[in-house]
């Protein structure tokens, strides 16, 4: 199979970057892989972690790709903001439509099977995108997200059999890949060199934790105290976190450079204990039963992705810093939702047997369609936080934005 992956893979994210990792390993279980990774920029395997394609160069992969899959991560979202800087390098790509809409859009114009693949969506849409989201989950053949929150966000714009499933986070199955007590040659270079000598905890250096400044440095000396090193580990090392932030404790250490992500994996498979702020620290923390000091987070936002695991400690009332014996503990719960991936990735493979002789249709209308859907509405400036009067005059206008791509769409058909 050739399968078209897209999302923010160009991100130093340690999370963003696990995505195609996962999803190479587990379709290759099923037979014979050949992924390629779509984003904003073009990255290469000399200077970044693999391969990665522009979106805007999609077109010409079209014809052997046998499924497109969007995402995972929190991927469904309208705000401009993801990475300092981060746009598309060719202002003809909608941002941020570009990673989740265009390819969706894309595929099912050029008769590509489309797979969702377990993201999560943000709690709130502008009333103007609607029929965005209309067209977006009707491009869908198979649609997966990580919780239900996002399940109901998606569902209001399903129509017909249009059935969304709840899978969960596809780095659940981490431990597929990396085994815990298996230490790599890789990972001994690194922790020597980062002088660590003994059992460690991962301290996150995340901005967005300094409001617990004192409560980790509690749980760094308790560390200390019981012998073990303390490692600061960026996790988003794109800019949001900043090392050095803790380097007036005692002895914290660093690593010399940051690490592949499974590489950066072992690490944190390894730890006795993790603090942070991280959703995919704390998802391979618990894949291997390590305790994980984590900040309090709403009911709507991407972190209820966590519910239900047990190695989650509040960081707000950790008094005494969590170590309970990973291999002692219990990992049933991620054991289950490893099931639930599995069955996933047989359902995406299943589905890119279905791709018959695609061709590039509609490209440029395409492109030209969320910006036209902006204008349509009046809208001026940020996407985020817009409130609109949906006068018979605007309907108008949208419905009249869509004239574009609608008929496109319909001699599709149905495809389910």
């Amino acid at each position: 199979m050739n399968p078209a992956i897209f999302g923010t893979f160009d991100i130093g994210n340690f999370g963003d970057l696990m995505f195609p990792i996962i999803a190479e390993r587990k379709l290759s279980e099923l037979g014979t892989v050949e992924l390629n990774r779509f984003s904003y920029r073009f990255k290469r395997s000399d200077s970044w972690f693999y391969d990665v394609e522009t979106i805007q160069d999609f077109p010409k992969f079209i014809e052997s790709t046998s499924v497109v899959i969007i995402g995972g991560g929190h991927l469904v979202h309208f705000s401009r903001f993801v990475a300092q800087g981060y746009v598309p390098t060719d202002d003809r790509i909608p941002h941020p439509f570009g990673f989740w809409w265009v390819p969706a859009v894309a595929a099912r114009m050029a008769g590509i099977p489309v797979a969702l693949n377990a993201v999560s969506v943000h709690p709130h849409q502008p009333r103007w995108a609607e029929p965005l989201m209309r067209c977006f989950v009707d491009s869908l053949d198979y649609v997966a997200v990580r919780d239900v929150q996002s399940k109901a966000r998606l569902q209001r714009y399903a129509s017909g059999d249009t059935e969304v499933q709840v899978v969960p986070d596809t780095v659940h199955s981490i431990s597929d890949l990396v085994t815990r007590g298996h230490h790599s040659m890789e990972y001994r270079k690194l922790l020597a060199a980062a002088g660590i000598e003994s059992d460690y905890i991962i301290v996150q250096p995340a901005t967005g934790l300094r409001r617990y400044t004192d409560s980790i440095r509690r749980l760094i000396a308790d560390a200390r105290a019981q012998g073990l090193d303390v490692l600061e580990v960026p996790i988003f090392a794109e800019t949001v976190d900043v090392e050095g932030i803790y380097q007036t404790s005692e002895d914290v250490k660093h690593l010399n450079e940051w690490p592949d992500p499974l590489l950066l994996a072992e690490v944190i498979a390894n730890a006795r204990a993790v603090i942070g702020i991280s959703l995919h620290l704390a998802i391979v923390a618990s894949a291997y039963g390590v305790p994980v000091h984590f900040p309090a987070y709403s009911p709507e936002s991407k972190f209820v992705a966590l519910d239900g695991l047990p190695n989650i400690v509040p960081l707000d009332s950790s008094k005494r810093l969590s170590l309970k014996d990973p291999g002692e503990a219990d990992i049933s719960v991620v054991e289950q939702r490893k099931v639930r991936v599995n069955a996933h990735w047989k359902r995406i493979h299943e589905l890119s047997r279905s791709a018959m002789s695609p061709k590039c249709r509609g490209w440029d209308q395409i492109l030209e369609t969320p910006a036209a859907f902006k204008r349509a509405a009046g809208i001026r400036g940020s996407l985020e936080g817009v409130r609109l009067d949906a006068t018979g005059s605007r309907r108008l206008a949208v419905h009249a934005a869509l004239n574009v791509l609608v008929p496109q769409l319909g001699r599709r058909g149905n495809r389910r």
